[in-house]
């Protein structure tokens, strides 16, 4: 970030303080999930890395979650897309925050077609110990398969402030 000092603008944080990532299955058919039905929050095993600028997600399992060495806001951003399906079922996307659920999107689905959930939260984190990670939930029906390309499955995270 930068702010004006009068006659120049400066710098308010070192650049490596910012971090940035994005992640995803794996982009292609083969990073495809098989999400099981009627079970707990399941964590999204986001395994590729396309970013990560300062070594701070941990993509091994059963982890897959996000810790920053920095204490500040940060912006997370999650999406899944369970492949085409007819269900009635309630799908739901949620962020775990030190491993309780700390803000969630559900709902039913109530054709057939593709099943996209999507959440974004802003999250203060204490630079140390605190992470986060995305959960896929399906209740009712049976186990889906979420989608491994790039562009439907995705997290994507950013410092704020």
């Amino acid at each position: 970030m930068l702010k004006w000092d009068g006659s120049n603008w400066v710098p308010t944080d070192s650049p490596s303080n910012f971090s940035v990532i994005d992640l995803n299955l794996g982009g292609s058919p083969s990073g495809d999930f098989s999400a099981a039905a009627n079970t707990s929050w399941q964590i999204i095993p986001f395994g590729f890395e396309v970013v990560d600028t300062n070594a701070e997600f941990d993509n091994t399992f059963p982890n897959y979650r996000f810790t920053p060495n920095t204490a500040g806001y940060y912006m997370v951003n999650a999406q899944y897309t369970i492949k085409a399906t007819a269900s009635t079922a309630e799908f739901g996307i949620s962020i775990y925050r030190n491993g309780l659920a700390y803000t969630e999107e559900s709902f039913n689905h109530s054709n057939s077609g593709i099943i996209t959930r999507q959440i974004s939260k802003l999250i203060y984190f204490n630079g140390s110990s605190d992470y986060v990670d995305v959960r896929v939930k399906i209740d009712g029906g049976t186990g889906r398969i979420v989608n491994g390309w790039a562009g439907k499955t995705y997290l994507d995270i950013h410092r704020a402030r």
